[in-house]
């Protein structure tokens, strides 16, 4: 497949929820409106099908989600965009999800033994 638009690509990171921070996907819904051609272009790519939506939206709302050939896509797109961290800036990620916890500066979590090697 030819590379996609960024908006096409965009879509697809932001329907499974895909971004810097999520490595994995944790949704795989997008409602939008009649005749958007972003989402007609994914179907025609085989990347995204429609899917059922629930009662509560209103009658012009459709829901799309990604296929799995979408998903692939996605993936590579994702890691294209966001490369993994270095440890370093892994490490420090991981301090800053737990700072308000352990109550302790960054270089003493760094000096501390237990937390060597988290994440590697």
């Amino acid at each position: 497949m030819a590379a996609l638009e960024p908006k096409a690509a965009d879509v697809l990171l932001h329907t499974l929820g895909l971004d810097e921070r999520h490595h994995e996907a944790w949704r795989n819904h997008y409602v939008t409106g009649d005749n958007d051609p972003v989402i007609a272009g994914l179907v025609a790519a085989g990347l995204m099908e429609p899917a059922r939506a629930p009662g509560f939206l209103a009658p012009e709302d459709r829901v799309f989600r990604v296929t799995d050939e979408g998903k692939l896509v996605a993936a590579v797109e994702r890691r294209r965009r966001h490369p993994p961290k270095k440890r370093s800036a892994a490490r420090y990620d991981h301090y800053l999800n737990v700072a308000d916890a352990l109550g302790v500066s960054f270089g003493e979590y760094l000096k501390r033994r237990m937390y060597q090697g988290v994440p590697s």
